[in-house]
């Protein structure tokens, strides 16, 4: 694959997603993409190992063809099951002053960093939330400025060696050189959303799991994921409304939770060629009861951060497995007891909050600190 271009892949927890793109003069451009529904992962663990290697391939193949670029080196996005972040201060005195540059930031990164002894991680990116220098003011970048003193609270994110480890192996087979591993929800606070010293909540809500990230400045403070996610809301409509995938898919995007039914209003999904009624009442009770369960394991996991979370925070929710259900966000904002915004891409016809992974790897892969106009894509 030329140089010009970068390709990324995505693990989702219903499909594998692989973009082909570079970063231009003016933007980033999205040239094709492929992807691949396979078994997943939940708990940190795939469901079927052994037929990941297979998935990732089809996924690259599509890719190629769409694109009609070879894919012979890949960015690994590593999602959020598969990641720790550690947080440190650490400081540099200087002699005299000196102006910060990126070899500086990179010494003082270096300062905290003593992650050889685990074993079990590799250190994947280090990053601050905040900066401090002689003027004792907290800030979000300083480069180019002078300080005979640097501090920083720094998040470095960690990939689980044996996700690394595995992808690494099966790129290997199919011989594909992997150029560097990224964290997914990194990817998807430095491109989705304005960096400041204030918290950021991303709630990206999958098909089998939720990770959330709590971030800051230009990195992430701590994360956390649990199983639970639109495939479940699936899995009760199919349960108690004695109904196919299928038929319980398309009825879970024709859900209003904003609105409360009476006994008698229906919902009409076309199936099979047929058009089939749900009862609109309970169906939405169904769907609000799982939705209102994945708030309750958010707000656990801001209880258990809540010494993190200042009190200019704001929430963001990404992903396909909420984001597509009218008056879900209402439901979540309410529980959280804050407003919650739906973010995604902010492109034409790729506008998608399912997008939103992938597309973040891509562009922080490409180039972070380019312009996030995209000239062409081909999804």
């Amino acid at each position: 694959m030329s140089k010009e271009y970068t390709a990324v892949v995505d693990f989702g927890t219903q499909k594998i997603t692989v973009a082909v793109g570079y970063m231009s003069r003016n933007g980033l451009c999205v040239v094709g993409s492929g992807e691949t529904e396979y078994g997943g992962y939940m708990d940190g663990e795939f469901l079927e190992v052994d037929k990941l290697g297979e998935s990732i391939q089809n996924a690259i193949v599509v890719a190629q063809n769409n694109s009609e670029i070879e894919i012979n080196s890949i960015v690994v996005g590593v999602p959020t099951a598969f990641t720790a972040v550690m947080t440190k201060d650490v400081v540099q005195n200087y002699n005299k002053k000196v102006r910060i540059s990126e070899n500086t930031l990179e010494s003082l990164y270096q300062t905290g960093n003593d992650f050889s002894k685990y074993s079990s991680y590799t250190l994947i990116s280090s990053d601050a939330l905040e900066f401090v220098l002689d003027d004792g003011v907290a800030r979000v970048e300083c480069l180019g400025m002078t300080t005979t003193k640097l501090k920083a609270k720094v998040g470095y994110v960690l990939a689980d060696n044996k996700f690394v480890n595995l992808i690494s192996e099966i790129t290997r087979i199919l011989g594909i050189d992997v150029e560097r591993f990224i964290s997914s929800a990194l990817a998807e606070y430095k491109y989705l959303v304005s960096q400041t010293l204030s918290t950021s909540i991303i709630i990206d809500c999958g098909h089998l799991s939720t990770s959330i990230a709590f971030a800051k400045g230009n990195g992430i403070e701590a994360i956390a994921e649990f199983s639970l996610g639109g495939g479940f809301i699936t899995s009760d409509l199919m349960k108690y409304l004695k109904i196919s995938y299928e038929l319980a898919d398309a009825l879970k995007r024709k859900i209003v939770l904003s609105i409360k039914p009476s006994e008698d209003e229906m919902y009409e999904i076309k199936s099979g060629g047929e058009v089939v009624s749900m009862p609109a009442l309970i169906s939405n009770e169904i769907v609000s009861y799982r939705v209102e369960k994945i708030a309750k394991a958010v707000n656990q996991c801001f209880e258990k951060y809540g010494d993190i979370i200042d009190k200019d925070f704001k929430v963001y929710l990404c992903g396909g497995g909420l984001s597509y259900i009218k008056g879900a966000k209402e439901i979540f904002s309410k529980m959280i007891g804050s407003r919650v915004e739906i973010i995604c891409p902010d492109i034409p016809q790729l506008a998608r909050p399912h997008y939103s992974a992938v597309l973040s790897l891509l562009y922080v892969a490409c180039n972070n600190n380019t312009s996030r106009r995209f000239l062409f894509f081909k999804f």
